[in-house]
């Protein structure tokens, strides 16, 4: 196979396009929180999607191109060079016939009105990568997300709570699925990863708010959402045990406590945590003793970090000694505390002891 290599030289940029270049490499440019300010906007939250001023397009080039449109969303604001995009869309074609390929899908996706578009590309190239022609206003669906959670994490610093629930239910409303992306694409697994745990977080905090504020359906549903993605999330079953009671369901909320029982058990071979089990016991023993409050997490990012990462040394220490017990016990307390499901479940497929003899002497140390 022929090395991947760019022909013809780039013709020299002005020192506005490479003030403007550094800018894009730093992540800088402008993000319009309202996804319907774009004039185009790819949609990679759930099925793929492009939307031309507001409007659903078909895209001539069936599924390359939209997965190439969805590798270039996933890095918008940034030039992905080409031997890279090639290797995502085509791994098993060698160079010059790739090349090729990724010419005529381009041309597809010009004429993807069935003829020649009056409209701006919605691809660009150069400095010797490809990027999406955020210059010409065209956006992505997972831009926008993000820029509306950090709104929203800013009013909830800021106390204002009302703002920062409708920012969420916004952001909410554009996540329609997990991340679409090309199966290779090891970056796209990580941000899957994260963008889902941002999506479960926006549940929890507007199951919360909305406890908070007496509305008991509403937290039901933002609660079940969430562990229809995270069956064993025990401070979910804890709030849903807490909201059943509190609308005089007793048993329902006992019933809780078994469901959460065995998604722990059918997942991770685990128990629940100590505060579940004080709920359980309050609720089925004394449960006019139960405090219904509830407080907000005020738990920093940087926090959360070292906590993850503790969890992370911990797991591989329990793999290194080979105890399954308490590795598993570890990875469901971490999974609790905010730790991606996909690391977890990552850990818990592996053989005790199946840890690389570098991270083992690293652990050691």
């Amino acid at each position: 196979m022929q090395p991947r290599t760019s022909h013809g030289k780039q013709p020299h940029p002005s020192r506005h396009d490479q003030q403007k270049h550094s800018q894009r490499q730093r992540g800088r440019l402008p993000r319009r929180t309202d996804e319907t300010t774009w004039p185009a906007l790819v949609c990679v939250l759930g099925p793929f999607r492009l939307l031309e001023d507001r409007r659903p397009v078909t895209v001539h080039g069936d599924s390359k191109a939209a997965l190439l449109l969805a590798v270039l969303a996933l890095r918008w604001g940034h030039d992905l060079p080409r031997e890279t995009l090639l290797d995502l869309l085509w791994p098993e074609r060698e160079a010059d016939l790739a090349g090729q390929a990724l010419h005529s899908l381009l041309h597809k996706l010009v004429t993807r009105h069935g003829t020649e578009s009056t409209r701006p590309p919605l691809v660009v190239h150069d400095h010797g990568g490809y990027r999406l022609n955020d210059a010409a206003g065209v956006g992505a669906d997972i831009v926008c997300f993000d820029a509306i959670v950090d709104a929203g994490d800013a009013q909830a610093r800021a106390g204002d709570h009302a703002a920062a629930a409708s920012s969420y239910r916004h952001a909410l409303s554009l996540y329609r699925g997990d991340l679409f992306s090309a199966p290779d694409d090891t970056y796209a697994g990580v941000e899957r990863e994260r963008l889902q745990r941002r999506y479960l977080a926006l549940l929890m905090a507007l199951a919360e708010d909305s406890y908070r504020g007496g509305d008991d359906a509403a937290c039901l549903d933002y609660v079940q959402r969430l562990l229809m993605h995270d069956p064993g999330r025990e401070d979910a079953h804890r709030l849903a045990m807490r909201c059943y009671l509190r609308h005089g369901e007793r048993a329902q909320a006992l019933r809780q406590y078994y469901l959460c029982v065995k998604a722990l058990r059918d997942e991770f071979d685990a128990v629940p945590e100590p505060a579940t089990v004080a709920l359980f016991d309050q609720i089925r023993l004394d449960p006019g003793r139960v405090s219904l409050s509830i407080g907000r997490s005020s738990l920093s990012a940087l926090a959360t970090f070292w906590r993850c990462f503790s969890n992370i040394l911990a797991m591989l220490w329990a793999s290194h000694r080979s105890d399954a017990r308490q590795g598993k016990a570890i990875a469901c307390s971490a999974r609790n505390q905010g730790m991606g499901q996909a690391l977890v479940r990552h850990f818990l497929s592996e053989r005790s002891g199946a840890v690389q003899p570098k991270i083992r002497l690293w652990v050691r140390r």
